[in-house]
């Protein structure tokens, strides 16, 4: 039982750190005058996407590709 619970809040742990480094990709993107801009294809990223998933680097088209 203990070690599920620890690899249950290393899983949390790894998550949260991905979260982070996404946010911080996203505001270097804000920085750089590039939010909301595809990574790939440069398409702007509609504003309901940015809505649901704010750090997200890629357009729905390209998101799948990814």
């Amino acid at each position: 039982m203990e070690r599920e619970s620890d690899e249950v809040l290393e899983d949390l742990g790894l998550s949260a750190q991905h979260e982070m480094r996404m946010i911080d990709a996203a505001l270097r993107r804000v920085e750089d005058g590039e939010y909301g801009y595809c990574v790939k294809c440069g398409a702007q990223i509609a504003e309901e996407r940015l809505d649901v998933l704010p750090a997200t680097p890629f357009c729905r088209d390209c998101a799948p590709r990814r």
